[in-house]
């Protein structure tokens, strides 16, 4: 008989499960489940809370700041029921999730439940979405996807309404328990929670670059302690403009100043390093407050400016320019401040109000401004990112403007997923003036009242009175303009208003509103309403245009779950998108209807 280890030896070795967020530290985490199964020893030693530590900190990257705070009251430093919580948590999620890709029936109920619980569903739907990280699924004509594209577009979008849940939450309590509530710094990194990037992304790029430049200056030996006799305020912030130009950080080139990724901290502290004044700003005063210095941001016109505060009495504070910090980086209040506000002819009776320093309410309604800039001009944006950035600037403009006419311009974007979420759950308590809040809660009964009488609909081409030539998954060429699209819907006629019927001069077709029209989307990424007589079927169809359509339209995984080929006519492969779970629900008879399509021979498929 083998003698028992001792319970240290037995405590090391389970030690060595690796903790990790994909499967191989899952299996570690059920394995110290089962040993406390064995007998009461290793129950008594899986009980032991340092060894659920790692693996929760692993694990989960965020929290909700409330909910952690309970547990901790609640469990102390054991970390084995703390771990316990955070996957029942995990669990009522991935059901919430499964249903939401179930059917589009009670959708929007299963998200706000998923995003009550704020950043504690943020890892669970990350480590879901990574899961299934894979390219297009194609299959044979004999088989079916699974459901992995769909549901990792699902966890995605989930994610997404949960990282603008917080952002939103944080904005509003600048109205709500005042203006300094958030730093500046941090309410501007929150700004890529619109595109999906957490905060601490964005603070450990800051945090990172603060450590290079402590490095730079300690290489060059320059005093960053106050009480260094050789310390200059002014020589410091100089310093720190040089570092960050030697980093690639500086002012962007005339072509890309609208570019829409100068705007978003995760870009500009990464791939857009040339940007322009405001995001330059936020780095400076990243770094230099983790230095120790005063610094704020100052809203000066035509370019935003760093203000720093001197600890000295007889020292004026100053200005730093970091846009324009090649040329001269420090500006004095009493000379160079001055003769910039003349260039802009503004009064001196104002001048205090361009040049105090400002909290972040100020700043971030400029980034809403520049969104808006970069949307107007002539640089091609892609319609996720447009739609994205039109959700941020109104966002934050309804929130510290207060103004009712933005409500109709916002949700002219808004999707029943963001009435849902983040505009229900943090815009409308972040707003503290009734009108305001009365308004975006019509709006978003009215979102959520059309989504769920669209819902109940089901389209069944056999009951119509019209035949429906086309079915939903199907590749097309417009036979007038050439492009290639998808249908992902259908109506029976067009139910199009009169005004956009007038304006495409739908009356002046061959067969005019009377006939099925499609809802498509384009190899370009746009959304289209196509008339039957104008859809034409491709002759073939390879697998080069399915992957084509699923990079350039990024919710295609909401309708589809991969491509159904039939490669079998040497030359002429044929395929068609297999429809989600919701619109099968939504138009039962097609997946059938495309399935015989797709088994007959290319030359008899051309209607």
């Amino acid at each position: 008989m083998i003698p028992p280890l001792p319970a240290d030896v037995l405590i090391s070795i389970i030690e060595q499960l690796p903790a990790s967020r994909d499967f191989e530290g899952e299996i570690s985490a059920q394995t110290l489940a089962r040993c406390a199964r064995v007998n009461t020893t290793f129950r008594n030693i899986i009980s032991t809370p340092s060894l659920w530590e790692t693996h929760h900190k692993v694990r989960y990257i965020y929290n909700d700041e409330r909910a952690e705070l309970q547990r901790q009251t609640q469990f102390g430093d054991n970390w084995r029921l703390r771990y316990s919580a955070r996957r029942t948590i995990d669990r009522n999620c991935l059901v919430l999730l499964d249903k939401v890709i179930e059917k589009r029936q009670g959708r929007c109920d299963h998200a706000t439940a998923i995003a009550t619980n704020c950043l504690d569903a943020w890892d669970v739907l990350d480590i879901e979405a990574g899961k299934y990280k894979r390219p297009l699924v194609f299959c044979n004509v004999n088989e079916q996807p699974d459901l992995s594209l769909t549901k990792e577009f699902w966890a995605t979008a989930l994610n997404k309404a949960i990282l603008r849940t917080y952002a939103v939450r944080l904005w509003g309590s600048l109205n709500l328990e005042g203006s300094d509530a958030v730093s500046f710094v941090d309410a501007m990194s929150a700004t890529s929670c619109f595109l999906g990037r957490g905060p601490k992304e964005t603070s450990s790029l800051l945090n990172a670059l603060t450590i290079q430049c402590k490095e730079y200056l300690q290489a060059k030996k320059y005093p960053t302690n106050p009480d260094d006799p050789n310390y200059s305020l002014i020589d410091l912030c100089t310093q720190i403009c040089e570092f960050l130009r030697s980093q690639d950080f500086g002012a962007v080139e005339a072509p890309n100043f609208h570019d829409m990724m100068n705007l978003f901290p995760h870009t500009y502290l990464t791939t857009h390093r040339r940007t322009i004044p405001l995001p330059l700003v936020h780095v400076f005063v990243s770094v230099a407050r983790d230095l120790g210095i005063a610094a704020s941001p100052v809203d000066f016109p035509t370019r935003v400016l760093a203000h720093i505060s001197s600890p000295d009495p007889t020292m004026d504070d100053f200005y730093v320019d970091v846009f324009g910090s090649n040329e001269k980086a420090i500006l004095s209040l009493r000379e160079d401040i001055p003769v910039l506000l003349a260039r802009q002819d503004f009064q001196l009776r104002s001048v205090e109000d361009y040049i105090s320093p400002c909290l972040a309410p100020p700043m971030l309604l400029r980034t809403g401004r520049n969104l808006l800039a970069s949307l107007h001009t002539t640089v091609r944006v892609p319609n996720s990112l447009s739609r994205d950035s039109i959700l941020l600037a109104f966002s934050l403009h309804v929130l510290f403007t207060r103004r009712q006419p933005l409500i109709s311009q916002m949700f002219s974007q808004v999707d029943a997923l963001d009435a849902a979420t983040f505009i229900s759950e943090a815009l409308i308590p972040g707003v503290d003036q009734y009108p305001i809040q009365h308004g975006l809660s019509v709006a978003c009964q009215g979102i959520m009242e059309q989504e769920t009488r669209e819902a109940a609909v089901t389209h069944l081409r056999s009951e119509e009175e019209t035949s429906i030539q086309h079915f939903v998954g199907m590749v097309f060429q417009h036979k007038k303009y050439s492009y290639i699209g998808c249908i992902y819907g259908w109506d029976p006629i067009c139910l199009a208003s009169d005004e956009w019927k007038s304006a495409m001069g739908i009356r002046n077709l061959t067969r005019g509103e009377e006939q099925p029209f499609y809802t498509c989307f384009c190899m370009d990424g746009s959304m289209r309403y196509v008339a039957e007589e104008n859809i034409q079927p491709p002759f073939t169809c390879n697998r080069e245009i399915f992957s084509r359509l699923t990079e350039v339209v990024d919710y295609l995984p909401k309708y589809f779950t991969g491509v159904i080929m039939n490669e079998t006519w040497a030359g002429h492969p044929k395929g068609r998108f297999a429809l989600s779970p919701e619109v099968q629900l939504s138009y039962p008879e097609d997946d059938a209807i495309g399935q015989a399509w797709l088994e007959l021979p290319p030359a008899m498929s051309q209607v």
